[in-house]
């Protein structure tokens, strides 16, 4: 018989660092391991696949940008790419990440379907967690919580921001008191060494078979949060950009993609309330593509008048 294919589910919610961890994982593995990712995005527009694939590392990508693959409208979906990829790529490891919004307490139904128990099973769990919002999103967003309820190591990130010791300890706490069983690491830039981890994957439990994990696949439009995608060929003026992102609301909680700006340089944006991200790419083409996730939506006609 053959050995199961060990899965790894990488969840946490926007902005929380997910993409930046995988690149660190495949810097750690791919040159040993046959590795296949799925990214999980809520809308279509694959901003993180073009990231990873700039890693530069050998590995292959599917993209599933349609809604939650915890959602049971993508389920039949899901299932059917990661059969497909077990037949067509025979990978050594298989990771899902999730989209920041996902909530992930129906993994153990998902995989307990017959056909993906025989092929795979969940080795491991990692919740990557934004030290810098995490109290604030934690007493609002269900889906934080179960976040971590289902990791076997919940991962702190951009450690750096966290403003005291106290702070530190805060978060800790409300951590073990969700998840008491879980790894806790406090981790800058998305770095952590999965070694050990990785190599006895065949020796792991199955989280499937753990009693403490329960839960169902969201119904789809279930947790009420909305997409905006932006699209524009003319070059956007910085004034204009400074005026859109002051009257962004609270309840954007994530703005990614590329801008072309009329200094003639196209710039990868990361945005997440309270922290913006502006980084020079060589990027060919004069296009902006933005994406907006939240309860509201961004009046991003400001940028286009």
């Amino acid at each position: 018989m053959n050995k199961k294919i060990p899965f790894y589910l990488v969840t946490g919610f926007l902005g929380s660092g997910k993409t930046t961890f995988l690149n660190c994982f495949l810097k750690q593995h791919a040159p040993s391991k046959k590795i296949a990712i799925i990214q999980n995005e809520f809308a279509p527009l694959g901003i993180d696949g073009d990231v990873l694939r700039a890693s530069g590392q050998p590995f292959y990508l599917a993209e599933m940008n349609h809604g939650s693959v915890f959602c049971v409208c993508q389920f039949s979906g899901f299932k059917d790419l990661l059969l497909k990829l077990s037949e067509e790529q025979k990978p050594d490891i298989i990771l899902v990440e999730t989209t920041g919004i996902a909530d992930p307490i129906g993994i153990a139904q998902l995989l307990s379907e017959q056909s993906l128990h025989d092929i795979f099973f969940l080795a491991h769990v990692f919740t990557l967690i934004d030290s810098s919002r995490f109290l604030a999103v934690l007493k609002s967003l269900s889906c934080v919580k179960h976040q971590i309820l289902i990791a076997d190591t919940v991962l702190v990130n951009k450690s750096d921001l966290i403003p005291s010791d106290n702070i530190k300890e805060t978060i800790r706490t409300e951590i073990k008191q969700i998840n008491p069983f879980a790894n806790l690491l406090f981790i800058k830039n998305g770095e952590v060494d999965t070694a050990q981890i990785v190599n006895s994957f065949f020796h792991t439990i199955p989280m499937v078979e753990k009693n403490h994990i329960q839960g169902e696949l969201t119904r789809c439009g279930q947790g009420g949060y909305v997409s905006d995608v932006f699209k524009s060929t003319k070059p956007i003026n910085h004034e204009k950009w400074i005026n859109f992102l002051n009257q962004l609301s609270p309840d954007i909680y994530r703005i990614k993609g590329y801008a072309f700006f009329d200094d003639g340089h196209s710039y990868m944006i990361q945005y997440i309330p309270g922290q913006i991200d502006t980084q020079m790419i060589d990027k060919s083409g004069q296009l902006t593509e933005l994406i907006a996730i939240g309860n509201d939506k961004p009046n991003f006609s400001l940028l286009d008048d």
